[in-house]
């Protein structure tokens, strides 16, 4: 099993809402808490330099909704500058279902945990109000 490793604290600080559209606009996220993937350990392999694969990320809340913003460069995005393939352990891997897996090739991936006892378990996300996961993937 490949270890957990205990995550930094994130912290969203009240801002301006950005508009969200794609685009973002250094302007509108000065006001954001910002982080980099070189903040944070791996779970896979290191970020070895900032053309192979970085992100730089921001957070901010405003009144009503929590934000997120990531720019990722990435020089080789699965399913596009290279072929799709699946591990031989799971012919279900591109699927963004519980038999899948939903971090196979290039994503982006957010977890929040609200509840009470160990969030560092392996225990599925329950997709409740105190816990869920969020999936951005290429395929």
């Amino acid at each position: 099993a490949l270890p957990i490793y205990k995550s930094h604290i994130l912290h969203a600080y009240p801002g301006t809402t950005p508009t969200i559209d794609g685009t973002l606009d250094p302007a509108e996220w000065a006001d954001a808490f910002a982080f980099t993937s070189t903040d944070w350990v791996p779970q896979f392999s290191p970020v070895s330099n900032r053309t192979d694969l970085f992100m730089h990320g921001f957070v901010k809340k405003d009144a009503t909704w929590l934000y997120f913003g990531f720019n990722v460069t990435d020089d080789i995005v699965y399913a596009y500058d290279v072929p799709a393939w699946l591990p031989s352990v799971n012919p279900y891997a591109n699927e963004l279902t519980p038999r899948g897996f939903p971090w196979f090739g290039d994503e982006m991936e957010l977890l929040f945990y609200g509840g009470r006892g160990d969030p560092y378990s392996d225990a599925i996300v329950a997709g409740n109000a105190s816990q869920w996961q969020m999936v951005v993937n290429t395929h």
